[in-house]
């Protein structure tokens, strides 16, 4: 008996949720598993094709012609669960060049070009990612996560309709519950944004300074500035992180005046000047005080209307990673 025909044995069932402790048992195996054993395993194409069989809501199994062009998937999953996103798109590109319409190798190519431009505030990858997964779409018409990732990109681009449009395609195509469920989730958020209004509530700057602070007079001082308190009340500041060459610094500033808004961009308006503001004067203060700042972050802090809340704007968060600097 086989690798792959000891794990889909026929009528066997799993009926255990998948869980974080498993997702986490899942990556550590795969950290052991060395490089050229994913490369070099070949199985053989009936076993390809029981495994569809057993499992047939996985694309990853699907229109396979040579069991290389597993292979190649293979190697692609691996190293997007690893976080391995530049290895990833480059697995995908030379399977691609073999196999030029794989429509897996594609799907996970605009997925890991999407993750990448999410991760890096690039949106060129993620216009890119927009691109494959257009790609996808028209030669296989029926990929449920295909349009999931594709409706993931419209988010980012805050395309509402396009983003509902691919959900819900997603969601009549997939047959696995589970998957349909967590769609289905994200689809109402998209429609509750519609008609949601934003309450800003302020503002959250994360410094990394060094060496680390030896007193906490940097902070008093920080939190006096006239920039902080004519927009902010009462503000935070705290040191903490502590590590080997410095420590991060934590900057909370409440807003004064609650401001309600329609659209997240208006949010962005409102705190932009004042967070080039806010980083240049403590950015100031600690460098006074003997303090390099190598580097900052924002989120900006807001809450839905009626009653849910949230730390960042995702769509915000998107621009502000591109603000992190290096002195």
């Amino acid at each position: 008996m086989g690798l792959f025909d000891r794990l889909f044995k026929k009528g066997r069932v799993y009926e255990q949720p998948y869980s974080d402790e498993q997702h986490e048992a899942l990556l550590d195996i795969q950290k052991r598993i060395p490089d050229a054993w994913v490369s070099e395993f070949t199985p053989s194409l009936d076993s390809i094709k029981s495994m569809e069989r057993q499992a047939p809501t996985h694309w990853m199994y699907k229109h396979i012609t040579d069991p290389h062009q597993y292979v190649y998937r293979s190697m692609s999953l691996r190293s997007s669960m690893l976080g391995e996103y530049d290895k990833t798109v480059s697995v995908c590109l030379d399977g691609l060049a073999q196999y030029p319409n794989d429509a897996y190798l594609l799907y996970m190519l605009g997925r890991t070009l999407c993750d990448i431009g999410r991760v890096t505030g690039d949106v060129t990858k993620v216009e890119e990612a927009l691109s494959v997964l257009n790609q996808v779409l028209t030669t296989y018409p029926d990929f449920p996560d295909a349009y999931m990732e594709r409706g993931s990109c419209h988010l980012i681009f805050k395309d509402l309709d396009s983003a509902e449009n691919d959900y819900l395609r997603a969601i009549e195509l997939e047959s696995d519950e589970s998957s349909k469920q967590d769609w289905i989730q994200t689809l109402k958020q998209i429609r509750a944004q519609r008609n949601q209004v934003y309450l800003g509530r302020g503002i959250k700057v994360f410094y990394f300074i060094s060496p680390p602070l030896k007193d906490d007079k940097p902070l008093k001082e920080v939190g006096q500035l006239e920039i902080i308190t004519k927009h902010f009340h009462p503000v935070y500041v705290s040191g903490h992180d502590k590590e080997k060459d410095g420590m991060w610094v934590k900057l909370f500033c409440p807003s004064a005046k609650f401001t309600l808004v329609n659209q997240m961009d208006q949010i962005e308006q409102i705190y932009s000047t004042i967070f080039n503001h806010v980083i240049d004067d403590a950015k100031a203060v600690f460098n006074r005080h003997g303090y390099k700042v190598q580097g900052y972050s924002l989120e900006v802090v807001y809450q839905l209307s009626p009653g849910e809340s949230s730390d960042i704007i995702p769509m915000f968060e998107l621009k502000t990673l591109q603000e992190r600097v290096v002195d």
